[in-house]
């Protein structure tokens, strides 16, 4: 796929293009007999977006027993803490359409951050999102997914490379 630039007016049509985009990747996996795949990230334009997802008709557009969740950022606090990327995702989206409980993989941003990152890590190997399929991932302290070409050890690992913040 071409990469393409399209301009929108105004934030609310951000979130209403990025949940059409959203719907369109699902429908291809699920077309595929695929599983969709999608890691989220916190903020106020993924948040708009979620909300949007969360409401019909987007919701009833995407079959939600075939959709994995992950997150592309966690802050190192519990998932009920005002600042966690987890709790906002659940509260704008996940507890509003039937995903199963299953499917979701957070991040334990409450415990040590080198534990939750490996076990985190550990969950993510072999996982295909957006057509990148994850060959050794570890969430680091700040929260971010990072990638290397073997299984990481620890979230301090000098030899990882940032693949998406």
């Amino acid at each position: 796929m071409d990469p393409e630039i399209k301009v929108v007016p105004d934030a609310a049509e951000v979130a209403h293009e990025a949940a059409e985009r959203v719907i369109a990747a699902a429908s291809r996996a699920a077309d595929e007999g695929r599983t969709f795949s999608i890691a989220l990230s916190g903020g106020s334009t993924p948040k708009a977006l979620f909300e949007l997802l969360a409401t019909d008709p987007y919701k009833s557009r995407i079959d939600w027993a075939k959709v994995e969740v992950f997150f592309g950022d966690e802050r190192t606090v519990p998932p009920d803490h005002k600042d966690s990327n987890y709790r906002m995702a659940r509260e704008a989206l996940l507890s509003k359409v039937p995903i199963p409980g299953d499917n979701v993989y957070r991040m334990a941003g409450e415990r040590d951050p080198n534990t939750a990152a490996r076990e985190y890590g550990a969950r993510a190997i072999g996982i295909d999102i957006g057509g990148t399929k994850i060959a050794g991932a570890v969430v680091d302290e700040l929260g971010t997914i990072v990638e290397h070409d073997r299984r990481p050890t620890s979230a301090a690992d000098p030899q990882l490379s940032v693949v998406s913040k």
